[in-house]
């Protein structure tokens, strides 16, 4: 079984469109904009997370996955509304973008288990994520590995994550 490799780009800051009724929104306009200043990561695939800022903490509001290229699907139209939901909610916000490429060849399988991954963590931190599929989460967590607690982690559970590489 071959390994698949990603790495996380980001978060990049997006330029947005004031509004005459007041507000903002990303417009193609951002969108082209964008890729003219990261125009190295328009021709990658992988995953992508709509954030939205508040000073330095970052709040996931959309994933998405593409295989035909960041900057045909990034910021298409149907992409730009639903960030544009995100970003009517939050007056004083920062809209931000996660890119996860795919290193080397493109792996659909991957991708989208890696989606799947990513949607079901972004959930836990933000239970109004806009994504509608992929989001049950899983049947068993491990206390203190893969759950994240109110309380201080066992010494076998640090020492299973550490073992684990998590």
């Amino acid at each position: 079984m071959r390994i698949v490799d990603f790495r996380a780009h980001g978060p990049f800051g997006i330029l947005t469109t004031k509004m005459k009724a007041g507000g903002k929104i990303v417009s193609r306009e951002n969108g082209l904009e964008f890729w003219e200043h990261h125009s190295d990561y328009g021709n990658l695939n992988g995953c992508y997370i709509y954030v939205i800022a508040y000073g330095k903490k970052c709040v996931p509001w959309y994933v998405g996955k593409t295989t035909r290229g960041f900057e045909n699907e990034v910021f298409s139209g149907r992409n730009l509304n639903k960030y544009n939901v995100a970003i009517a909610k939050h007056k004083r916000c920062t809209p931000r973008l996660f890119l996860i490429a795919c290193a080397g060849r493109t792996n659909k399988r991957a991708i989208h288990e890696t989606e799947t991954f990513l949607i079901r963590e972004c959930k836990k931190v933000n239970p109004h994520l806009l994504n509608r599929t992929n989001v049950k989460p899983r049947r068993w967590e491990i206390d203190g590995v893969t759950k994240r607690g109110q309380r201080r982690p066992t010494s076998s559970s640090t020492s299973l994550k550490r073992m684990l590489g998590l």
